[in-house]
């Protein structure tokens, strides 16, 4: 089946979309003041047929067709029926731009929903109801008490509700479908719903129940349906616009004030939009300031699940006053955003040491008598991997005496002191290594006894007959 209206040839298109680009465009006022591409408000009386084609009692099935009504009044656009048709409007020209991304923005009010279904599409092609099938919102009857109102994306239903039969309205609605990079986007009252990639564009958006060859029915088959009604509804404003970016927001928190020198500290919080809907799938970077020194550190990358929730888990490095900052760089549509959290860093009189690192540790452990600490670290092949130890000098006395293997080979390091500690760093590429650090001590050479009974023997003879024979030389000078 083909369109309701016969479009012209792409060439005629693009002229007549260019000339009608011209007319619509408007920047729209308030808190979004993105140019739009095509805007409608429905100030005025009438629809405006240099945007619209209206079809209110369309007949293709022979039998008689009536009922069908399109208002547009205070405002916006009502549509209604009383009888066995529904009308349906549809844009006259292609209103969507052919290259780069774009959003559509509308909101929508059922008025009435009943059990003969209608709604709000957009797409490239027609389905067997002669409606578009990109996106589309749609009300229709799944039982005889019940309603159930559904949105379907690229041909899956991804968000639905029921509702009562014949309430007499619902709440307005504001929808959103974003085509960024690719990818098609669907938010509801600003909260980001289901994403779907495709190379499909739209040409054509409509509303209404678009005209079929078996609508409307016989009087026969409308009594044994036992039942009739049609879903009535309103549109305050439609906008095709360039994406912009919105307002997000994030939070942070840790699970205390106050936390001790190489103990862990949690740290969690939202990320939002403007709206306060979940931001999920975003990534997080999680970074400290160090106490006397500007800048700040990262620590930790977490993602966002579907509530927009993140946490990570993070040991100091030193005692002080700390700022946590979780931060979030934005995307195509949503301004970066971050939050900062102050914590007090104190020290625990049985911490020796404790690390840092970007990879994951294990099997962390330390052997009192050989004075030597071995641990696991993993992470993303390919990737460099770091650790940054802290060994507190009550450990260890010099300065210069460690040693740092991995995998048993001997690499390099450097070494520095900040306070009770020492701070030991070094670096590899990322897999599976097994890192064992030893605390050298200088040891005295063990001389033969040949050598040493000799030094024995004068350390005697100096500290016996020695100090005799001092003594008598100085009685005799006396």
């Amino acid at each position: 089946m083909g369109f309701p209206i016969n479009l012209p040839s792409k060439i005629c298109v693009i002229i007549i979309a260019l000339l009608f680009t011209a007319l619509f465009c408007s920047t729209v006022s308030g808190e979004d003041a993105s140019p739009a591409f095509f805007f409608e408000d429905f100030d005025g009386t009438a629809v405006d047929t240099a945007k619209w084609i209206v079809q209110e009692n369309t007949n293709m099935s022979g039998n008689s067709a009536y009922g069908g009504s399109v208002k547009v009044a205070e405002s916006h656009i009502f549509l209604s029926s009383s009888g066995s048709s529904f009308p349906w409007v549809q844009t006259v020209v292609n209103p969507f731009p052919e290259t780069g991304d774009f959003a559509v923005e509308f909101d929508f009010t059922y008025t009435c929903v009943a059990d003969w279904g209608n709604g709000f599409c957009i797409g490239d092609t027609l389905n067997r109801d002669g409606r578009p099938t990109l996106f589309s919102i749609w009300a229709g009857d799944i039982g005889p008490d019940e309603v159930q109102i559904y949105i379907t994306l690229l041909g899956k239903r991804v968000y639905r509700t029921t509702v009562p039969g014949w309430k007499p309205s619902t709440d307005k609605h504001f929808y959103r479908l974003e085509y960024v990079r690719g990818v098609y986007t669907v938010y509801v009252d600003g909260v980001e719903g289901a994403s779907e990639p495709s190379e499909r564009r739209p040409i054509t958006m409509g509303f209404g129940h678009a005209p079929r060859s078996d609508l409307p029915p016989t009087e026969e088959q409308v009594e044994a349906r036992g039942y009739w009604g049609w879903n009535s509804f309103k549109i305050d404003s439609i906008r095709i616009v360039f994406p912009v970016r919105n307002n997000a927001q994030i939070s942070v928190s840790t699970n205390s004030e106050e936390a001790q020198i190489g103990y862990s500290v949690d740290i969690s919080g939202l990320l939002t939009n403007q709206s306060g809907g979940p931001l999920n799938d975003k990534t997080i970077v999680i970074s400290h300031s160090i106490p006397g020194v500007t800048g700040w550190t990262p620590i930790a990358v977490a993602s966002t699940d579907s509530e927009g929730f993140y946490s990570v888990s993070w040991i100091p490095t030193a005692t002080g006053k700390f700022a946590i900052k979780a931060e979030w760089e934005g995307d195509e549509t949503h301004d970066s955003t971050w939050a900062v959290k102050n914590i007090s860093v104190t020290r625990s009189e049985s911490s020796f040491f404790f690390a840092e690192s970007n990879s994951t540790l294990s099997s962390l452990s330390f052997n009192s008598t050989s004075k030597e600490i071995s641990f696991t670290v993993s992470g993303p092949s390919g990737t460099t991997g770091y650790v940054r130890l802290l060994i507190s000098k009550t450990l260890k006395g010099n300065l210069s005496d460690f040693g740092v293997y991995i995998d048993g080979r001997e690499i390099e390091f450097t070494v520095t002191s900040a306070g009770d500690f020492y701070s030991l760093l070094f670096e590899y590429t990322h897999s599976t290594h097994h890192v064992n650090i030893k605390l050298l001590t200088a040891l005295v050479p063990e001389l033969p006894s040949w050598i040493i009974f000799p030094f024995l023997l004068t350390a005697v003879f100096y500290i016996f007959i020695g100090k005799k024979m001092m003594l008598h030389l100085l009685s005799k000078e006396r």
